[in-house]
């Protein structure tokens, strides 16, 4: 993959992601969770990404061009559920397809992990999406990557899950 398309995927994929946590308004005006700690991705194939739109944090991956994000939205969404916030970023992709949405646990929280495909211009897209909340943030991991995730990639995503936790705060 060149490196005009890796930049254009990784921009797309995060410019569409914050809709998972935000159905109104402007995202930059809501706090974003402090007191959160996770390890990067090791392997030497992640590049921090320096333009990461809205995200806490976001990589991608050099042979790839995948990209992993972690978002997160602190307001009161009390109403909502882990299954409408997924619903919300679901549905930004055209053509969209969830393949399974299964249960689980993140940092001892209920999370909803959600492995769908679609397509953004008429390019195949996979993504694996787990939404949780905590106290009165909403967090979303996403990795996303062109026509088929890999298994190395998935791995690490699975790896980086592992590894988040949230001992609460909010940026002003």
């Amino acid at each position: 993959m060149k490196a005009h398309q890796k930049r254009y995927f990784a921009a797309v994929i995060l410019s569409i992601g914050l809709s998972a946590c935000s159905l109104t308004g402007d995202v930059r005006e809501d706090p974003k969770a402090t007191g959160v700690s996770f390890k990067a991705p090791k392997s030497s194939q992640w590049q921090a990404m320096a333009d990461k739109a809205d995200a806490d944090s976001a990589w991608i991956h050099k042979k790839t061009g995948a990209t992993l994000a972690l978002r997160s939205l602190c307001r009161r969404y009390e109403h909502l559920s882990l299954r409408a916030l997924s619903q919300n970023l679901i549905n930004t992709l055209q053509e969209n397809e969830v393949q399974t949405q299964t249960e689980m646990q993140v940092a001892g929280r209920a999370a909803l992990s959600t492995h769908f495909k679609g397509q953004i211009d008429g390019v195949a897209i996979e993504n694996r999406l787990v939404v949780m909340r905590k106290d009165h943030c909403i967090f979303d991991f996403t990795l996303s990557q062109l026509a088929a995730i890999s298994p190395e990639v998935s791995e690490d995503f699975d790896a980086f899950l592992s590894s988040f936790s949230y001992e609460g705060g909010t940026a002003p």
